[in-house]
């Protein structure tokens, strides 16, 4: 079968990788908050389309097709997202407090090259104080910003909220997400890492670096104690690995040549396929052939889908009761202030607090409690 495209928004694209640039992007002086998405934005979308790449790059690249639409559709998932909106009103209370001079320094240092940006950088220790808490421990909160110092939001085992204010967990300790790991101090960044040979997650501090040529190792080279070093390819490389595994790095291969996933890569342009690399199109019209036999698949942004006849139909325009989609790309199936509800896979209004809710997507504060499958009344993160 084809190889499911993933959207890629803007938390997304800072995790591609391997490539350089001659498009340099930041500079400038102190960022507002109304600004601080769309210049993130504007750089992920440069970056994404003046890198060299295969795999998530080539797919979000073939999925945009060109830079503006990409910076369209991206800052639209970012103007949905009520998690953004959340953090926005916290700083204008005071709860949170935002430091636009430590914002631009975040942006620099992560527009600073492609390999800043998509993965071999670490903007752990430039980015950390653009948001910074004035809770204290042991007090209320809601979301890990709001906490004083090096802290997170503690919501328990029941993801209860509103959480506790606590200290963040040491190197060595046991954890269940990178968010209750000590960010202070380290030389890469925190990371709740799965130890196959313990069989538990502990706090970790992840390195990662850039560099590495042909049939040199890459992915996961060393994992000594508590400290991961992990190795990107140079541009034009790949590696077979991964942040958990080790690999090599080695060229892509071109279209018609064997691949494997994980293994033998892709060059730009083209997908592992049955293991075959095979090029990929994208359609953009109602009844334009589509499936494995064209090896071509529906633009999803534009609401369409191949059909049982294998052309390429409409999903619905996006208004108040029209079907939709609520799988991978439901923050684009609906009008702006709309969500696709998913017990109707219909456009309707996000639903308020206690409304029953399958998905976060659907709820107002952009939170659906997982225990109770309803809306919270303000969304809830570490």
């Amino acid at each position: 079968m084809l190889e499911k495209l993933a959207i890629v928004p803007l938390c997304a694209l800072a995790v591609l990788t391997g490539c350089e640039s001659s498009h340099p992007r930041g500079g400038g002086g102190p960022v507002p908050i109304d600004r601080f998405d769309d210049e993130l934005i504007a750089g992920a979308c440069d970056r994404l389309f003046a890198c060299s790449g295969s795999g998530d790059i080539f797919e979000a690249r073939l999925l945009f097709g060109t830079e503006a639409r990409c910076i369209e559709w991206a800052g639209r998932a970012i103007s949905e997202q009520a998690d953004v909106a959340d953090l926005q009103r916290q700083v204008a209370a005071g709860t949170v407090l935002y430091d636009a001079e430590a914002a631009r320094r975040c942006i620099d240092e992560a527009l600073s090259s492609c390999g800043a940006f998509f993965g071999s950088g670490n903007p752990y220790e430039t980015c950390i104080d653009v948001f910074t808490g004035t809770v204290a421990l042991g007090g209320s909160c809601w979301r890990g910003e709001e906490c004083v110092g090096d802290s997170y939001c503690d919501h328990g085992t029941m993801e209860t909220c509103p959480g506790t204010c606590a200290a963040r967990k040491p190197l060595g300790s046991a954890c269940s997400s990178g968010s209750e790991c000590a960010r202070e101090g380290l030389t890469g960044g925190p990371d709740c890492w799965w130890d196959e040979m313990a069989s538990a997650s502990r706090c970790v501090d992840r390195i990662r670096q850039s560099g590495a040529t042909s049939s040199q190792p890459c992915g996961l080279v060393s994992a000594a104690g508590n400290v991961l070093t992990e190795r990107d390819c140079v541009v034009g490389l790949a590696c077979t690995g991964d942040s958990d595994t080790m690999g090599a790095c080695i060229s892509p291969v071109p279209v018609g040549s064997a691949c494997s996933s994980g293994g033998v890569p892709c060059a730009d342009a083209s997908f592992c396929v049955v293991g075959t690399c095979v090029a990929i199109t994208i359609r953009h019209n109602v009844g334009e052939a589509c499936g494995e036999a064209e090896l071509a698949l529906c633009d999803p942004l534009s609401n369409l889908e191949c059909g049982p006849a294998g052309t390429c139909q409409s999903i619905g325009d996006g208004s108040m009761g029209s079907p939709c989609n609520s799988g991978d790309f439901t923050e684009f199936a609906c009008d702006p202030g709309l969500r696709c509800l998913r017990d109707t896979n219909t456009c309707g209004p996000p639903r308020a607090a206690g409304a029953t809710c399958e998905s976060s997507s659907e709820c107002a504060s952009g939170d659906c409690d997982p225990y109770m499958n309803t809306c919270r009344a303000r969304y809830c993160g570490a």
